[in-house]
């Protein structure tokens, strides 16, 4: 099995904006650096500079609390040198999932890797650390609630309440990874991989954090990425500022507003909503919206607790761990506890990022480099069968309709064909001759023109019938269907695989998943060819 691998997106995946934001020369003008070619990542390292080293020693501090006992060599070098001045972070994320979820989640993290060490080479005054932050904070459990499988799915039983999905008790996957065992008897490999995450909810019995953070750095250790849990009180105590304006302000909010003024304006619309609170409270172990009401209270949506402004101020001064950022909110506290100069987004992510240019700059916070992850999809051994048997790259599979594909297949077949330029060049001599009928007023040009629309209907006609036959003569109706389903499963940009296909199983079936990740970073340059294969 291989991983086709992308540097552009293909024709069709992302609107036409998004790609000339993120991948080419066309910023959108509603974010300071938006793409890796609109970035100035000079400006950035200047800017951050001065980032606070309070908040950069308690950064480091988290980290190694939360994550420093399964760290690798490499990984605990890579916390020591975050400790200096010199050092920024590239940050992407993701809600965890069982096993992290769909393909594009290890495409995250492989472009933030990847990223980190070409800012590197590019500033050698400098370092840069690739950071997965884990969205541990999100409650849409049915989100993450799925393993997927070689098309079958097993389901997390669901929890009692709406808690914070990094706070799942793991004990309640175990089921879920005896189905995964199933999958794999006759894999010892596989198995191991599979004991080794068993091993982890034993180790991690009440964090599903914990044992994603564990897994993340078991799977990179060869690499220097860090995992942070944002769900934690020292770092929450840095954002208190953010979650005060929010609070007991306007001011966030007319900043979103007028934000989402100039994106209507821009003629796109906001992927998040946002509200007079942008804050969840998860004091009572239930992640849930607070809302401001008329009477200058605040009310937990879900619950129906309600507290004065006075009793909400003494709770984010205790507690500042209780209260936690909404999408909108959320990139503002990474960039309060992270000397972050970039973040990698998904399609959907970086449109919300657009959303929040006006709230970095209420909060006087420098805004990082918004940078589109890479992608891709899999190939099996025979689907790469089925395309070298029709003569056909994986990349024209993305690019081209099916008509496309067709006329490609038939050039292949018989390097004469060109039926459409033919017809084209013989409607062009037909209008030279209406011309020259119409200059000498003949009585026959009317009926001559609707004799030549007849031929070329025919002509069309023949030619289709001749393409089909050619094909036919070449390729199997079995063949040429089975050929059309592969490219509407594999490489269809509406529903690509990359969202679908589980890592779990990919990492499972592979024999060195490791070798598999440092081809797959090296590979992710960010001046390349747009496509090509990594081997696991």
């Amino acid at each position: 099995m291989e991983i086709g691998l992308w540097n552009e997106f293909p024709t069709g995946y992302i609107p036409e904006w998004l790609d000339g934001s993120a991948w080419g020369t066309s910023p959108t003008g509603l974010y300071p650096h938006e793409g890796i070619k609109n970035s100035n990542f000079e400006l950035l390292i200047n800017q951050l500079s001065d980032f606070s080293t309070h908040n950069r020693s308690v950064l480091c501090d988290a980290i190694e609390k939360q994550s420093a006992a399964f760290m690798s060599e490499i990984q605990l070098q890579a916390l020591d040198q975050l400790k200096d001045k010199n050092t920024f972070t590239v940050v992407t994320g993701q809600q965890i999932h069982i096993g992290l979820g769909p393909l594009y989640v290890i495409f995250k993290i492989a472009t933030a890797i990847q990223l980190a060490q070409e800012l590197s080479k590019n500033h050698p005054n400098h370092k840069f650390i690739p950071v997965f932050w884990m969205a541990t904070e999100d409650h849409d459990f049915q989100e993450v609630s799925k393993i997927n499988l070689f098309g079958k799915q097993w389901d997390w039983p669901a929890p009692e309440s709406n808690i914070p999905v990094g706070r799942l008790q793991t004990n309640t996957i175990k089921k879920g990874l005896q189905w995964v065992k199933d999958f794999f008897q006759n894999n010892s490999s596989a198995l191991a991989s599979i004991e080794f995450l068993e091993h982890l909810t034993e180790i991690h019995p009440h964090s599903f954090a914990d044992f994603t953070a564990h897994f993340v750095c078991h799977l990179f250790a060869d690499f220097p990425l860090l995992v942070l849990n944002p769900d934690d009180k020292a770092l929450k105590t840095l954002a208190k500022p953010i979650f005060e304006k929010d609070l007991f302000s306007s001011e966030l909010f007319n900043a979103l507003d007028k934000q989402s003024v100039e994106i209507q304006q821009y003629g796109l619309a906001g992927p998040a909503y946002f509200r007079a609170c942008n804050l969840f409270f998860t004091g009572d172990g239930v992640r849930e919206r607070i809302e401001k009401s008329s009477e200058n209270e605040f009310i937990g949506v879900d619950t129906g607790w309600n507290k004065s402004i006075a009793e909400m101020k003494l709770a984010l001064e205790q507690n500042p761990e209780y209260f936690s950022p909404n999408v909108l909110l959320r990139p503002l506290y990474q960039q309060v506890i992270l000397p972050n100069i970039a973040y990698v987004a998904g399609p959907s992510e970086y449109q919300y990022w657009l959303q929040t240019t006006k709230a970095f700059e209420s909060m006087n916070l420098i805004a990082p480099a918004l940078i589109h992850r890479k992608g891709g999809t899999v190939l099996s051994p025979s689907s790469n069968k089925k395309l070298n048997r029709f003569g056909v790259t994986a990349w024209e599979m993305f690019g081209l309709s099916d008509k496309e594909i067709q006329n490609h297949i038939l050039k292949s077949i018989d390097h004469n064909f060109q039926i459409n330029a033919e017809l084209g060049m013989l409607n062009n001599e037909f209008q030279k001759l209406f011309e020259k009928l119409y200059h000498w007023q003949s009585p026959h040009l009317k009926a001559l023109k609707k004799t030549a629309e007849q031929f070329e209907k025919e002509a069309k006609r023949a030619a289709k019938e001749a393409q089909e036959a050619a094909l036919e003569k070449h390729f199997s109706e079995i063949e040429w269907k089975s050929f059309l389903e592969l490219k509407s499963q594999q490489f269809n940009v509406k529903n690509p695989l990359e969202r679908s296909f589980s890592w779990l199983q990919l990492y499972l079936s592979m024999p060195n998943h490791k070798d598999f990740l440092s081809m797959l970073t090296y590979s992710l340059k960010f001046e390349e060819e747009k496509f090509w294969l990594v081997q696991p």
